[in-house]
């Protein structure tokens, strides 16, 4: 506590009844709380990196505001990012452990977002996912399955009561083709990865029943590609990406057999493929597409990836100074077309090249798992289904997303 230092946070604007406000909350799900600053504490934190003391602390304060900041004052907002698991720490070090371990003995992991993003109760979650293929926008209810299977899907991840058509359009080219055996989903790790990669051999419930985890695929992947073991399973107790799209596979393929799944989450940027200063990086990229492609190969399974991504993220909630208008979205869209149509080639290089271009200014939420599907899977072309966007706050931030098959 003496030179405290900030774990990786989110941070966000807030109204509060006391004016401006910055909110923080951990990304990983380690801390379930969200708490409040005011702008000044809030500047301090960028000197909360474990190298100054609190008595630096406190000159910084002074420098920049003109006042003092109490030794009381401090200590209680040490107290409070410390008691809120915010701080890397002691504290933090034994909870963490404490709280993994139990993860690990779960027999099954539990449903996260059941009752806050999407119905709780079974029948009540049949009719809202029924609800969306039929809504304004949505692709119709799906007709007899037989199509061909895809080789991937492309697929939201935004909370589902905002993108529930979008999904719709993915999953209906889904239930109208031939059964897959094992789906494995490729979801953006928000909060990080220090091994880029990560999977669980643990089942998934959900309101609709449990979910099987296909262990036989992650073995051998496993054994394709060993530094997977080194994993970091923590962050799927509370990522949302696997989840959602487990409870459309769930309603649509219910009694058409049973399917397996694999939980798969990717976490990188573009500089790690283009920078090199991230040699490790882009090596663990590379060998772990490989062993992917090779294990979809060997499993002597029917095998459909699902990538649950995102795409653009931009506004004031995400770093943005002005809220985004309709020339700032047609470039957006713009953007989106350009990276739609290098997967729809099945090019990795040029969707790679896209993002760089840019130097990701529109922030795409799934570009590591789109560029890890794009290396892994052998197919012969894509093809767009739907593309939206919603608007998550009143200043008009806005996020794009689409659905996608891939034959």
């Amino acid at each position: 506590m003496e030179y405290p230092k900030l774990r990786y946070v989110d941070a966000f604007p807030v109204d509060a009844e006391r004016g401006k406000m910055i909110g923080l909350r951990d990304p990983s799900g380690i801390s379930q709380h969200i708490i409040l600053l005011s702008p000044d504490v809030f500047y301090l934190l960028q000197f909360f990196d474990g190298r100054h003391s609190v008595l630096d602390l406190r000159q910084k304060y002074v420098e920049t505001f003109g006042k003092l900041l109490y030794d009381e004052q401090l200590k209680q907002i040490l107290t409070n990012l410390d008691s809120h698991l915010f701080l890397e720490n002691d504290h933090f070090a034994n909870q963490l452990q404490t709280i993994e371990q139990e993860f690990r003995d779960a027999p099954v992991r539990p449903a996260a977002h059941a009752g806050t993003s999407y119905e709780s109760d079974p029948a009540a979650l049949r009719e809202q996912i029924t609800s969306f293929f039929t809504a304004d926008g949505g692709p119709g209810l799906p007709g007899e399955a037989t199509g061909r299977c895809p080789k991937a899907l492309v697929a939201p991840h935004i909370d589902i009561r905002a993108g529930g058509a979008c999904y719709a359009h993915a999953y209906k080219a889904l239930a109208e083709s031939e059964a897959v055996d094992c789906f494995v989903i490729l979801g953006t790790g928000h909060s990080g990865l220090r091994h880029l990669y990560s999977t669980i051999a643990k089942d998934f419930d959900t309101p609709l029943g449990l979910a099987k985890c296909d262990d036989t695929f992650v073995t051998l992947l496993h054994k394709n590609y060993p530094n997977l073991m080194n994993c970091e399973v923590l962050p799927h107790k509370s990522e949302h990406v696997i989840e959602f799209q487990l409870v459309f596979l769930q309603h649509l393929l219910a009694g058409r057999g049973d399917f397996t799944f694999v939980p798969l989450l990717c976490s990188f940027s573009y500089q790690m493929l283009t920078n090199p200063s991230f040699a490790r990086e882009k090596t663990i990229v590379e060998e772990f597409s490989a062993a992917l492609r090779k294990t979809i190969a060997q499993c002597g399974k029917k095998v459909c990836l699902v990538a649950s991504v995102d795409f653009c993220h931009v506004g004031p909630r995400y770093g943005d100074e002005k809220s985004p208008d309709d020339l700032f979205m047609s470039m957006v869209q713009r953007f989106d077309g350009e990276l739609i149509k290098n997967i729809e080639n099945l090019d990795p290089g040029a969707f790679c090249e896209t993002v760089a271009h840019q130097q990701d200014r529109y922030r795409v939420c799934g570009f590591s798992s789109l560029y890890t599907m794009l290396n892994a899977i052998t197919a012969e072309h894509g093809e767009l289904l739907d593309y939206s966007k919603a608007l998550v706050d009143s200043n008009q931030s806005t996020v794009t997303f689409a659905s996608m098959a891939i034959y």
